[in-house]
């Protein structure tokens, strides 16, 4: 990436004035993850998160990844190096293969291919941005498996420097039939505690 300078002259009151212009590319990056809560509702998570404000997810959830990388500078900033992958925990949302969709605030948009998405998986992907130009890229995971407490976490690299992690906790779900006078009700969703087994007690929350 270069950096261009542009030489002006002005005239005011008999004086010169030299004005120096500089313009180079500029690149600001964010994270964010969306799932949605126990009522449906999406829940997007901007910023690192704690324990304390972790955002519960159940196997079988969806996570929906976008990395915003921006050029706010004047210059194309070239080889701009992107970098992410599906965290722990997690599958790609068809079972196969991870599929990245990579948008322009023209309106473009384009999937990567699958040597791409292994460049972008690796390290090793690469794009030019034009001046004043924003790109998305956004990929969506499921929960596989993991235990109650665990974490997933995420994060994504733009010309080497970390974007997130994004943390959500796991709440493992295990449905059983309630049985009152020998009448099956419907069926309840137990959070296993994580200080309990299976074969002993479990916890409502």
């Amino acid at each position: 990436n270069e950096t261009s300078k542009y030489v002006s002259t002005q005239t005011s009151n008999g004086n010169t004035i030299t004005i120096t212009n500089t313009r180079k590319p500029e690149i600001v990056a964010t994270k964010s993850a969306t799932t949605k809560d126990v009522n449906g509702k999406d829940v997007t998570c901007t910023a690192p998160m704690t324990a304390e404000n972790a955002v519960p997810v159940q196997i079988g959830d969806t996570i929906k990844y976008k990395i915003t990388v921006q050029n706010i500078g004047g210059l194309v900033a070239e080889d701009v190096k992107v970098q992410d992958t599906n965290p722990t925990h997690t599958l790609p949302e068809n079972g196969t293969s991870l599929k990245v969709n990579v948008a322009f605030n023209d309106g473009t948009s384009t999937p990567l291919t699958n040597e791409e998405v292994n460049k972008f998986k690796n390290g090793t992907y690469t794009i030019d941005i034009p001046a004043f130009t924003t790109v998305t890229f956004t990929f969506t995971v499921k929960v596989s498996e993991g235990n109650p407490k665990d974490k997933i976490e995420n994060t994504a690299y733009v010309d080497g420097k970390s974007v997130g992690p994004t943390i959500h906790s796991i709440e493992k779900i295990v449905k059983v039939t309630k049985y009152k006078n020998n009448v099956a009700s419907s069926n309840i969703v137990l959070v296993l505690d994580v200080s309990t087994s299976m074969d002993s007690a479990s916890r409502l929350t």
